[in-house]
């Protein structure tokens, strides 16, 4: 159990804290209605629960919303199974991503990768994937930036703000253990 510390806290910690704030938003957004139910102008709004809870978990939330864009996967879960929403209008697929998300962090902690494993093939590979999802994360956080024009909307800037950091911060993990896995297997040799 004493290897799994971390996979548990995190996980659970994230997904009931994402729970939690998804009721506060669900009150927040009603407040928010409340106050405007006399008026006939239209303001986009995202409750400020639910903002930070997106803003914590950008990766799932991005993931989520790739997956959800997907028309073979609208066509295959429409309005039902993972697709469905569960919980205070967020889909369970949200709830899902975030889960393994952070059991994957808690594992990282957990698991402390041993140094010739780093310089195999596999973790190399894994790494690089990494990486390149990592950029992906960025590129899709940039452009969402340069769509709103830094406009202070309802919450496109605090979320595509998390995203890039997400991404920035993923990349130089995922690039620190690539350059600590190269410096393990040492210099190339000449081809001569």
């Amino acid at each position: 159990m004493r290897k799994l510390t971390w996979r548990i806290i995190l996980s659970t910690a994230n997904l009931l804290g994402a729970m939690i704030q998804s009721v506060l938003g669900l009150r927040e957004y009603d407040a928010f209605r409340r106050q405007l139910v006399h008026s006939d102008a239209i303001f986009p709004y995202i409750p400020p629960a639910q903002l930070i809870s997106y803003c914590i978990n950008a990766p799932s939330f991005v993931f989520t919303n790739l997956l959800g864009n997907l028309p073979v996967w609208r066509a295959f879960w429409a309005g039902k199974g993972l697709a469905g929403y569960w919980f205070h209008h967020v889909s369970i697929t949200f709830y899902l991503a975030l889960f393994l998300f952070w059991w994957w962090v808690g594992w990282r902690v957990d698991v402390k990768p041993r140094l010739r494993n780093r310089s195999a093939l596999a973790g190399v590979l894994g790494y690089g994937f990494g990486a390149s999802l990592s950029l992906a994360l960025t590129y899709v956080g940039i452009d969402i930036l340069r769509a709103t024009g830094f406009a202070s909307d309802s919450g496109g800037r605090p979320i595509a703000i998390s995203i890039v950091l997400w991404g920035v911060g993923l990349l130089c993990y995922f690039g620190f253990m690539l350059l600590s896995s190269r410096c393990q297997r040492g210099p190339v040799p000449p081809v001569a």
